[in-house]
């Protein structure tokens, strides 16, 4: 090693090896001892070149393992003893053995990237909320009796506007979806009757079902589409055939009364009108009709209560003036 041999050299400079006895690769030869020399003055002498030596293999090791780590020392100093002490002098030893020059490989160097100051991270961006899903409702298909009601309606508002053409064909969709829609049946019956198209008022009520056919409003509009083409008595008939709706209508069961008394009946108008005034106690003009038919049967003091009561229950200006007139003419009693 190139690196032991310069340090041979240099030991053999400083006196410590006789010159020209260094061969590169190879150690000193060991002195010949002769009987001239004292034990311990080559003792001293083999233990300084020991020393050396094992300084030296040290050095190489130490400079062995830097270069397989591939690190270049710069410099490597190694302290030795101050002296070395033989049995006849002290030679003084250098305090630093510069360590040999050799070469190292190039290594590139590795650059750590200065870390640079971190940059303010971002506000994190403001939440947005998104709107919820749109809840899906599941559209379900009308009923017949829906689109009957809806058809009925659209007849209403077809009515309010003038379209009278329009809400009869409403009101026949209502029907056709729902025959047994009370109130379209009403209605489309009634506008047949206001313009006089009888017939088609007679199918439709005759159509009805058995459910809505005994209807106080079905039983009127007979009544009154058998008046109007066959006379009083017929609508009579069919008020008196009535049943269950004349029970529950006070409205018809005094139409009947009126009826009586037009056709002179007075004694089964009094009934009728006792019946209406069951249902409604201050009905004014059924105690006055009651009391026109008391007095055509000569019970004037039970006319003459009844149009008193009449006349308590309110009246209509003209009907008023009539039960006036009565009163006075009819003696008090």
């Amino acid at each position: 090693m190139s690196l032991i041999n310069d340090v041979l050299r240099d030991l053999a400079r400083r006196g410590q090896l006789p010159a020209g006895e260094v061969v590169s690769g190879t150690r000193p030869p060991a002195p010949v001892r002769t009987s001239a020399d004292g034990p311990w003055t080559h003792r001293g002498s083999w233990l300084s070149a020991a020393l050396s030596v094992a300084l030296v293999i040290a050095l190489g090791i130490v400079g062995w393992l830097l270069l397989d780590r591939g690190r270049a020392p710069s410099d490597v100093s190694i302290p030795l003893p101050q002296a070395a002490v033989t049995g006849k002098e002290t030679r003084e030893m250098p305090d630093e053995v510069p360590a040999a020059p050799r070469e190292t490989p190039l290594v590139a160097p590795s650059f750590v990237e200065p870390r640079s100051r971190s940059a303010p991270s971002p506000a994190p961006a403001p939440q947005v909320l998104s709107a919820p899903a749109p809840m899906l409702k599941q559209v379900l298909p009308l009923s017949p009796a829906d689109r009957a009601e809806q058809a009925y309606g659209q007849a209403l508002d077809y009515l309010k506007s003038g379209r009278q053409t329009d809400a009869e064909t409403a009101l026949m969709g209502a029907l056709a979806d729902e025959p047994a829609h009370l109130a379209a049946r009403v209605l489309l019956a009634s506008r047949y009757l206001s313009q006089v198209r009888q017939d088609e008022a007679r199918k439709l009520l005759d159509a009805a079902p058995a459910g809505i056919r005994q209807q106080p409003p079905v039983l009127q509009l007979k009544a009154r589409l058998a008046m109007e083409t066959e006379g009083e008595a017929a609508a009579i008939a069919v008020l008196e055939a009535g049943g269950q709706a004349m029970a529950r209508s006070a409205d018809l069961v005094a139409w009947l009364a009126a009826l009586h008394q037009k056709q002179g009946q007075h004694a089964l108008a009094v009934e009728r009108y006792r019946q209406s005034l069951a249902l409604r106690p201050d009905h004014g003009r059924d105690w006055l009709g009651m009391a026109i038919s008391l007095e055509a049967e000569g019970h004037l003091t039970e006319a003459r209560q009844a149009y008193h009561r009449a006349r308590l229950s309110g009246l209509l200006p003209a009907l008023a003036r009539y039960a006036d007139e009565r009163l006075a003419l009819l003696p008090a009693r």
